[in-house]
């Protein structure tokens, strides 16, 4: 048996082409539906953030195998099997245990060290499990990533001050309107961890002109109220554009929730999008009056702040290490039993 990643990211594709094979909530059910019984995939957890769409599986002949998963994912996402094999990187066995245990700890991350992708690493486990797709191998390798996650974090400041997503798009706002940048109006769209993250940095920054609307308007408001901002209706925001400066969206949609037209009259100055997919036209940048930021604009800013905590790398590549060995050890005694069980 093989441990084994096939997976894309920030630095191996672009916002467009990253999309075209991101694992939302429904291309993660559809995998599981599709995935035809017998398949040589025999287990699999799958690693969807805004930056990364990964999957890690158990297969028998590494090369076949994902070759055949590489033709399924192609079918699965309506996009030519070329393009997947430009797209997707590929490791198996120690190779991909390392680079999991480099993800749990930040260091794969944009947003060099941060802090939400251990608790992603952890909600991709947790809804795998619910779907019971992991089997012995990707539990305990799992397990072990998140064990790994959190001693990094104790044990080196690779993420002490570190940023978010959410914290670097705060910092374009404030590079775009500079000293101005408080006085400017702002509408936080969405309700999730981007925009919790988000409304916590603002309010840290002593912001005190910043709204909140949501889809859902019983979690919007109860966030809302938890920050104590203003809310806007879902049903009225478009309509309410003018009154804002700067919107951020971050909302998981099926199709733009802002497109061309919204900007017809005088709107926001600034647009942020953190979704992946987009949540926002991105036609919306051709127009020379607004200037629209997404993921890929972020990386800029990301990379400037790199250095900060890259004094701390080699003791978390040390610990990486150690921990490789040792699920190696577990991997290989495990594999002996499983041969000595099968001879029997």
């Amino acid at each position: 048996m093989h441990t084994a990643l096939l997976g894309t990211d920030y630095r191996q594709a672009s916002l467009e082409l990253l999309e075209k094979v991101h694992f939302n909530a429904q291309k993660i059910q559809e995998f599981q539906a599709k995935l035809p019984p017998g398949s040589p995939i025999k287990e699999w957890v799958i690693m969807a953030t805004c930056n990364r769409s990964e999957i890690y599986y158990v297969c028998e002949d590494f090369d076949a195998d994902t070759d055949w998963l590489k033709t399924f994912l192609a079918d699965l996402f309506q996009v030519d099997r070329a393009l997947l094999d430009k797209l997707m990187y590929q490791s198996h066995c120690e190779a991909s245990v390392e680079h999991l245990f480099r993800v749990a700890s930040g260091l794969e991350s944009m947003v060099f060290g941060e802090t939400e992708i251990l608790g992603q690493v952890k909600m991709a486990y947790a809804t795998a499990k619910e779907q019971k797709t992991p089997g012995p191998y990707l539990n305990k390798l799992f397990q072990k990533a998140v064990s790994v996650g959190k001693r990094v974090r104790d044990e080196t400041a690779v993420s002490q001050g570190s940023f978010s997503v959410s914290s670097i798009a705060i910092d374009a706002m404030r590079e775009y309107f500079g000293p101005k940048f408080l006085d400017q109006r702002i509408l936080v769209l969405g309700s999730g961890v981007m925009s919790y993250r988000a409304l916590k940095k603002l309010l840290a920054l002593k912001h005190t002109k910043v709204s909140l609307s949501n889809r859902s308007e019983e979690r919007g408001k109860a966030l809302a109220h938890e920050f104590e901002v203003p809310w806007v209706p879902y049903s009225e925001f478009k309509d309410r554009l003018s009154e804002f400066d700067i919107v951020y969206v971050a909302v998981n949609a099926a199709k733009p929730v802002l497109v061309v037209e919204d900007f017809l009259d005088p709107r926001p100055a600034l647009v942020v999008d953190v979704g992946v997919p987009r949540s926002v036209d991105p036609l919306l940048a051709n127009l020379s009056r607004v200037k629209l930021v997404t993921i890929d604009e972020l990386r800029r800013v990301a990379d400037k702040n790199m250095v900060l905590r890259k004094s701390d790398v080699d003791k978390t590549q040390a610990i990486i290490r150690e921990e490789l060995k040792e699920f190696s050890d577990w991997y290989q005694y495990r594999k002996k039993q499983c041969l000595a069980e099968h001879s029997a």
